[in-house]
């Protein structure tokens, strides 16, 4: 995982990628090797498609999700679930190759972010860093 994302990030690719999809695979990926990841193919509950992310009861469809308060329920859209299942299904260079449109990217970037948080009960200091440097780099 850690390889990949450096040789990726190297730009030895045929084509460039931007580092914020490889930030996200990375964080995709790492939640998955920690055993933190959630099945996103299917509601956790019924199995039904899952159109919520519950941080402590994983992916929820309409129904199951009813059970619990809306402020513990994140929504998620048919292609944030197609580009998690991508990512945790594909092998080396290839998890980095996906297309999702710049709204769902900030959504499952911004999900991602605060569930790593949240299970690792920490906030990075690295990561405002990183945000920091982002910012600045998109106002050049």
């Amino acid at each position: 995982m850690l390889l990949n994302s450096l040789y990726v990030l190297s730009g030895r690719t045929s084509k460039p990628i931007d580092p914020k999809i490889i930030k996200l695979v990375f964080e995709i990926c790492y939640l998955q090797l920690s055993g933190f990841m959630p099945n996103a193919e299917s509601c956790s509950e019924c199995h039904n498609d899952p159109v919520y992310w519950h941080f402590d009861e994983g992916f929820l469809c309409e129904q199951c999700a009813q059970k619990y308060p809306e402020h513990e329920l994140h929504r998620v859209n048919e292609t944030i679930i197609h580009c998690i299942n991508h990512v945790l299904s594909s092998n080396g260079v290839k998890k980095f190759a996906f297309n999702i449109s710049e709204l769902s990217f900030m959504m499952l970037q911004r999900l991602t972010e605060e569930y790593l948080q949240y299970k690792l009960e920490t906030k990075f200091k690295t990561l405002q860093v990183y945000k920091g440097l982002v910012v600045d780099q998109n106002t050049i």
